[in-house]
C-alpha cells in the first residue's frame, strides 16, 4: 500500500511538473505573439531615411514627409556646406524603390528660391543610395534650406527638409572634421574609465558645487566618476546618431544620441537612452570643450523595474517632470516613457502599453524616431482612455505626416480606435507648443484643439469643424489645466474685455475693461482665472518692441466671476507674474521718478489659492540608492494588493480609418514668435524677442524668428 501511494504521488508530481512546464511555454509563446502582433498592428514603415555626410561620416538623420511642410521650422540640425557648394547625401531606402529625385534650395530671408534642379544619377553601394550634389551661388555666412523631393513606387512625393549653412572651405573641410572626431572619441571615452582618465580629464571643470548624485544629468562640472557612470558597467548597444545643430566660425554644437545597457543591483539588464550635447571651439589650432551636457533616461521595463506595493520606480531619468495622469479613484495611472504610452493598474499590478511607434525590429531608425508626444485627455476608473498623439507619424495610416490624432482606448475590449486625425504643416517641436496648450473632449463628443493661433472645435459625429476663436496672441490667452476653460482678450472701440468660455457647457462670461485700462489673462489657478489690470501708460515697450506690463492689481475670480483674491499695494506695481496650479507669484516694483524711465524691483511676493489641493494622492518623488543614485518614482495612492510580478499587456487591435482625416483650412499668417534652440530642440517660444535672447544666452543657444531666420546666436569670446 505504501509503495502504491509513493508511485501515485510521483505520478501526480510528474503530471503537475509537465503541466507547469507546458503552461509556462504556452504563456511565453502567447506573450511573445501578443507582443509581436501588438507592435506590428500599424504595419511596417515604408519611407526611406536620409543622412547628410560630413567627412564621410553620416550625420543629421532626416525623415521624410508625404505632405508639404513649412520649411521655416526645420532647424533641428544644420548641414555645413563649404563655399564650393559640394553636398554629399546617403539615403537608406530599406525596401523602397527610388524612382526619381529633385531638389530646391531657398533663402530663409524671404523664402525665395535660389536653385531648382533634378538629380540625374546616383550610386548604389551596399544597398544604400549615395548622392553628390554641386550647388553654386550660395553666399558664405548665409543660411538656406533644401527640400529634396523623392519619388518611390509607393509614394509619389516624399519631402526631406533640412537647413544648410554656407561656410568657408577651411571650416567645413578642416575644422569641423577635427571637432567631429573629438566628440566621437570623447563620447567613447566616457564609457570606459581607464580611457577617460587620459582623454576626458583635460576637458572637464569639476566643481565642489556639483553634488554628483544624479546620473540623469551630468555636465562639464561633474566628477570623472560621474561622467563614467559611477557604479554602472555600461555598454553601448546601438549605433550613435550624430547631429550638427549649430555652427559658427569658431564654435560648433554637436548632439550624439545612442542607447546603452547595464545591470542593476540585482544583476538584471536595464536599458538607457543617452543624449550628449557638445559645444566645441576650434581656435588657433586647438580644441576647447566649452560646454558638455549629458542626459540619461531609463527605458521602462516591468521585468526589471523595481515596482513595489507603494510605488513604481521609473529609474534614472533626466527630469522629474514625468508626464502622468490618474483616474478618479487613483487605481489607474497613465504615464509616458521613452516615446511610449502606458496605463498601470495598481490593483491588479498589470501595465498596458497603449501606444507605441516601436516595432519588433528595434534597430529600424524609422520606428525609434522620437518626434512625437502624447496628451492624456481623460482616464476612466476601468482604464479606458481618450488620448492624443501629436507630431511625426512614424508608420501606419498617416506615415510621414505631421499632425494630431485623437484616440480612444477601450479597456474591456483592449482596442485602440482612432477618432480623428488633423494634419499640420508644422513639425513636432512647433506643433507641440500649440496643441499642448489646449486639448479638450466634451461629453457631447466635441473635440477642442489649438493649432497655430486658432482654437477649433471638431464634431466627432459628423467630422465637421468650426474655428472657435482665431488670431490669438500668446500673451493674451490662457487655458485651465484640464482644458475646459478658455480665456482671451478682445478689444472693441478701444476697450478691452476678457472672454471666458466654458468648452463643456458652451457658456461664455465676460470681464469688461475700462477706458485707458489694459486687461491681461495671466493663467488659471485650478479652474479660477487670474488676470491683471494695468493703466495704458504703464505698458512699456523695450528696444525690441516687446511690452512690459506694470499691473495696478492682480485678481483671481471663479467660474461665476466671484472675486476670490485681489492683490494691490498702494504706490507699487506688479510685474513678471507667473501662475501655477496653487500659487501666483510676481515682482513688486516701484516706478522711477518722472525724469527717469523704468522701475526698480522692491520685493517678490505671491498669492496662495486656498481652494487648491496642496497634496496629490498620486505624486512624483525621488529615491536615492548607492548603486544607481537618484531615481524617479511614482507614488501610489494606495498599496498594490496583488503579490504577483507586474505583467505587461498590449492592445489587441488599433483601428484607423482614412475617412477620419480632416484637413483644416488655415489662412497664411505671419508668425511673430521667437524660437529658442539648444541641443537640437526648441527650449522656449516667446512673443518677446528680449526674453528669447535671454534664454538663448543662458543656455548657449540661438534664436530664430517665424521665417526661420537666425536673429541671435550665442558665441564664446576667445583671444
Amino acid at each position: 500500500m505504501k509503495r502504491f501511494l509513493i508511485k501515485a504521488l510521483v505520478l501526480i508530481m510528474s503530471f503537475l511538473l509537465v503541466l507547469g512546464i507546458y503552461g509556462y511555454f504556452v504563456y511565453r509563446d502567447n506573450r511573445e505573439v501578443s507582443i509581436t502582433e501588438s507592435v506590428n498592428l500599424m504595419g511596417s514603415a515604408t519611407l526611406p531615411v536620409l543622412y547628410e555626410k560630413l567627412n564621410e561620416t553620416n550625420i543629421n538623420e532626416v525623415h521624410g514627409y508625404t505632405t508639404e511642410m513649412d520649411p521655416s521650422y526645420f532647424r533641428r540640425s544644420v548641414l555645413p556646406v563649404g563655399d564650393d557648394g559640394q553636398i554629399s547625401l546617403m539615403i537608406d531606402p530599406y525596401s523602397a524603390n527610388v524612382i526619381s529625385m529633385n531638389f530646391t534650395v531657398s533663402d530663409y530671408e524671404n523664402h525665395s528660391q535660389v536653385i531648382a534642379s533634378s538629380v540625374s544619377n546616383w550610386d548604389l553601394k551596399d544597398g544604400k543610395i549615395l548622392v553628390d550634389l554641386s550647388i553654386s551661388g550660395l553666399k558664405t555666412g548665409k543660411e538656406y534650406y533644401m527640400d529634396l523631393l523623392v519619388t518611390t513606387e509607393t509614394h509619389p512625393e516624399i519631402h526631406y527638409y533640412f537647413a544648410i549653412q554656407c561656410l568657408s572651405h577651411g571650416i567645413v573641410n578642416d575644422n569641423l572634421p577635427k571637432i567631429l572626431d573629438f566628440v566621437q572619441e570623447y563620447s567613447q571615452a566616457t564609457l570606459d574609465y581607464n580611457k577617460a582618465v587620459d582623454f576626458v580629464i583635460p576637458y572637464i571643470e569639476p566643481s565642489e558645487s556639483n553634488a554628483n548624485d544624479n546620473l540623469g544629468k551630468v555636465d562639464i562640472t561633474s566628477s570623472l566618476r560621474q561622467l563614467t557612470y559611477q557604479n554602472l558597467e555600461v555598454k553601448q548597444e546601438t549605433q550613435t546618431k550624430i547631429y550638427c545643430t549649430q555652427v559658427t566660425e569658431i564654435e560648433s554644437e554637436f548632439v550624439l544620441c545612442y542607447q546603452i545597457k547595464a545591470d542593476n543591483e540585482d544583476g538584471i539588464e536595464e536599458h538607457y537612452e543617452i543624449k550628449e550635447v557638445y559645444r566645441v571651439a576650434y581656435y588657433n589650432g586647438n580644441i576647447y570643450l566649452v560646454a558638455y551636457d549629458r542626459s540619461m533616461d531609463q527605458v521602462y521595463d516591468p521585468a526589471s523595474a523595481n515596482q513595489g506595493t507603494k510605488r513604481l520606480n521609473l529609474g534614472i531619468l533626466s527630469s522629474r517632470q514625468v508626464q502622468f495622469e490618474t483616474s478618479e479613484n487613483y487605481s489607474k495611472i497613465a504615464f509616458v516613457n521613452a516615446g511610449d504610452l502606458y496605463v498601470m493598474d495598481t490593483k491588479d499590478n498589470v501595465n498596458t502599453k497603449i501606444f507605441t511607434f516601436d516595432h519588433a525590429d528595434g534597430n529600424d531608425a524609422r520606428n525609434t524616431f522620437d518626434e512625437h508626444g502624447y496628451e492624456v485627455i481623460s482616464l476612466e476608473n476601468d482604464g479606458s482612455m481618450d488620448f492624443m498623439v501629436y507630431g511625426y507619424m512614424n508608420r501606419g495610416e498617416h506615415e510621414g505626416q505631421s499632425g494630431a490624432a485623437l484616440y480612444h482606448y477601450d479597456a474591456e475590449k483592449m482596442i485602440v480606435e482612432e477618432r480623428v486625425f488633423l494634419p499640420s504643416d508644422e513639425p513636432y517641436e512647433v506643433l507641440k507648443e500649440s496643441v499642448t496648450s489646449l486639448s479638450y473632449l466634451s461629453d457631447e463628443d466635441m473635440f477642442y484643439l489649438k493649432m497655430k493661433d486658432s482654437v477649433y472645435s471638431v464634431d466627432l459625429g459628423d467630422q465637421s469643424y468650426v474655428e472657435v476663436v482665431g488670431n490669438l496672441d500668446q500673451e493674451q490667452f490662457a487655458t485651465s489645466k484640464d482644458g475646459r476653460y478658455l480665456a482671451w482678450v478682445e478689444t472693441t472701440d478701444g476697450l478691452d474685455r476678457i472672454r471666458i468660455l466654458d468648452l463643456e457647457s458652451g457658456i461664455e462670461k465676460n470681464i469688461q475693461g475700462q477706458k485707458n485700462r489694459v486687461l491681461v489673462p495671466l493663467g488659471f489657478v485650478d479652474n479660477d482665472l487670474c488676470y491683471g489690470v494695468a493703466a495704458s501708460k504703464n505698458v512699456y515697450p523695450d528696444r525690441y518692441g516687446d511690452e512690459t506690463y506694470l499691473f495696478g492689481y492682480v485678481r483671481i475670480v471663479d467660474k461665476n466671476q466671484e472675486v476670490l483674491k485681489t492683490y494691490k499695494k498702494k504706490g507699487y506695481y506688479l510685474t513678471d507674474v507667473k501662475v501655477n496650479k496653487a500659487m501666483v507669484s510676481f515682482s513688486v516694483v516701484q516706478k522711477n521718478s518722472e525724469e527717469e524711465t523704468g522701475y526698480q524691483v522692491v520685493s517678490e511676493d505671491q498669492i496662495l489659492n486656498n481652494t487648491a489641493d496642496a497634496t496629490e494622492a498620486v505624486n512624483i518623488s525621488t529615491i536615492v540608492t548607492e548603486f544607481k543614485q537618484t531615481q524617479v518614482v511614482i507614488n501610489y495612492a494606495s498599496n498594490v494588493i496583488s503579490s504577483e510580478d507586474t505583467k505587461l499587456t498590449y492592445p489587441k487591435e488599433i483601428q484607423t480609418d482614412g475617412k477620419n482625416k480632416i484637413d483644416i483650412y488655415m489662412e497664411d499668417a505671419q508668425d511673430d514668435y521667437y524660437y529658442v534652440y539648444y541641443g537640437g530642440c526648441i527650449i522656449g517660444v516667446y512673443a518677446s524677442q528680449a526674453q528669447a535672447r535671454i534664454l538663448a544666452e543662458e543656455n548657449r543657444g540661438f534664436v530664430v524668428d517665424g521665417m526661420g531666420r537666425t536673429i541671435y546666436q550665442y558665441e564664446e569670446v576667445f583671444g
